[in-house]
């Protein structure tokens, strides 16, 4: 069996953009953890095309819509579900409530869309809408990427009316939004817009036993861009990583 690999945030996101296969380093960090340093040590080396990871193609239900690229994907929220509890407490004091799944969601769009793509620009600024109750009620949060979930959750629960002249760089649709109010968020094209499904229980195999799944539907649109159809795919790619692995979520 190989040993559990260590990377830190930022090293994780250098491999996937660069397309670096992580068994391949040898980390630098405190107790060998993987550091960005390394990543990009291997990617600035002579052949280090042998240890790189194939570009993420296109899901297969993945389609391309105008300027956008749209996929459509499950990700297994079972994860979040068991590490929500412990917190709950905290949360309560802090926010008089604890964090909904619409939270842990919109970081994970905000954080997949800075990875990647046309919002991944160092310093920039992105605005973040939350459309909930069926498109009745919109939140404006600027500048949501230097936002922790706390700031985010704390300012989605003001219910702040988005200002005159704020234009989203990211949207995020609460479940039940209707189509027509997918499409007048689309219209104004923002880099990215995710709608979200119903969680769903579900009962898998995994080596013979069976493991339950909450498994969330969400279809994401990417505007495509210089980049191509890449930084896309990996936005999508990013947002279900990140959901099923929700603890770096609560980093800032």
């Amino acid at each position: 069996m190989n040993p559990p690999l260590h990377l830190s945030p930022l090293a994780r996101r250098r491999c996937i953009r660069l397309g670096v296969d992580p068994r391949s380093l040898r980390g630098s960090g405190p107790r060998g953890r993987i550091m960005a340093k390394d990543v990009e040590r291997l990617a600035a080396s002579p052949g280090w095309g042998k240890s790189r990871l194939p570009v993420p193609k296109l899901e297969p239900d993945a389609e391309r819509r105008g300027e956008y690229l749209v996929f459509r994907f499950s990700a297994d929220m079972a994860q979040l579900a068991a590490m929500s509890a412990p917190i709950a407490a905290q949360c309560g004091r802090l926010l008089g409530g604890r964090y909904s799944l619409f939270d842990y969601i919109a970081r994970a769009v905000v954080k997949s869309s800075v990875s990647f793509g046309p919002l991944s620009a160092e310093g920039r600024s992105v605005h973040l809408l939350l459309v909930e109750e069926r498109g009745a009620v919109e939140i404006g949060i600027p500048d949501a990427a230097r936002k922790s979930i706390y700031d985010l959750a704390f300012e989605a629960r003001r219910s702040a009316v988005p200002p005159a002249g704020f234009r989203a760089d990211a949207v995020v649709c609460d479940t039940g939004a209707p189509d027509e109010v997918i499409e007048r968020h689309l219209s104004a094209a923002p880099a990215v817009l995710a709608a979200v499904g119903g969680t769903s229980p579900k009962v898998g195999i995994e080596c013979g036993r069976p493991v339950s799944r909450l498994l969330l539907p969400l279809t994401l649109y990417c505007r495509r861009g210089a980049e191509g159809d890449d930084a896309p795919g990996r936005v999508a790619m990013e947002l279900k990583t990140l959901l099923q692995n929700p603890v770096v979520l609560l980093l800032l």
